[in-house]
């Protein structure tokens, strides 16, 4: 079997000197229960073997601890599952432990300084625009059609009811909101649309919220939404709606 090189970005490790020390993985769920992330954690180890000099050796070090300095690169074993591809990983591969170095040890003649580093990597489990969220409410207030009454105190009089319409208003509020993974969704759109009570001037209401962020990548967005509604009939039918 040949040996396997560890790269990291455009530097690549001696063929065989890094293996791993331990492999995480877990899901990250949602506010419904369901994953919708999946992420990676690797802890790593290696021997910097002393084959020349003391000045090579360090100059070796350097080099390692340079490369490491950079976010957002691919890494892994060449050839082989266990890799980590900075463009399908959400924000980027992240070095969570700079590479360590530990004291110069000694085995059969050859000299070598251990070290050890930790990758993470977070991927999408959901689909773009999987709900995560859900919630909407329609509420209806009326008189049921009949006329509308009034309480008077006439001054020189008894007090009586005053019939001041003979018909009355229905009313309607429509409400909710959404959250979708990896996208910013859309509103759902209004039942009655023929029916919104424009008269108040914020007869729909539509509230972007701040999108939630990872290192410059979307992992969700939410809209809210309310609407108004106004008719001299009974609310029936309407459009229906989807997602």
């Amino acid at each position: 079997m040949a040996l396997s090189v560890f790269t990291y970005g455009g530097f690549q490790f001696d063929p065989g000197s890094v293996s791993f020390s331990s492999i995480d993985n877990s899901y990250i769920v949602g506010q419904t229960g369901r994953p919708h992330m999946i992420r990676r954690k690797w802890n790593l180890k290696g021997k910097l073997v002393n084959n020349s000099s003391q000045s090579a050796l360090m100059s070796s070090m350097t080099n390692i601890i340079n490369a490491f300095t950079f976010q957002n690169l691919s890494a892994g074993f060449q050839g082989t599952p266990f890799y980590f591809d900075n463009s399908v990983s959400l924000g980027g591969v992240l070095v969570t432990q700079m590479p360590s170095f530990s004291d110069l040890k000694g085995a059969q003649g050859v000299t070598y300084i251990p070290f050890s580093f930790a990758l993470q990597t977070d991927e999408a489990w959901a689909s773009r625009g999987t709900i995560l969220e859900f919630k909407e409410q329609v509420s209806f207030s009326d008189n049921g059609g009949n006329p509308m009454t009034v309480e008077r105190l006439p001054q020189n009089a008894p007090p009586i009811i005053q019939t001041v319409s003979y018909g009355s208003w229905y009313y309607c509020t429509q409400q909710g909101s959404v959250k979708t993974a990896f996208s910013a969704p859309n509103p759902i759109p209004p039942l009655f649309p023929g029916f919104l009570r424009t008269s108040t001037g914020n007869a729909s209401q539509i509230t972007r919220e701040n999108r939630n962020l990872q290192r410059g990548t979307v992992l969700d967005g939410k809209v809210s939404w309310k609407y108004d509604f106004i008719s001299a009939q009974p609310f029936a039918g309407g459009d229906a709606h989807s997602f």
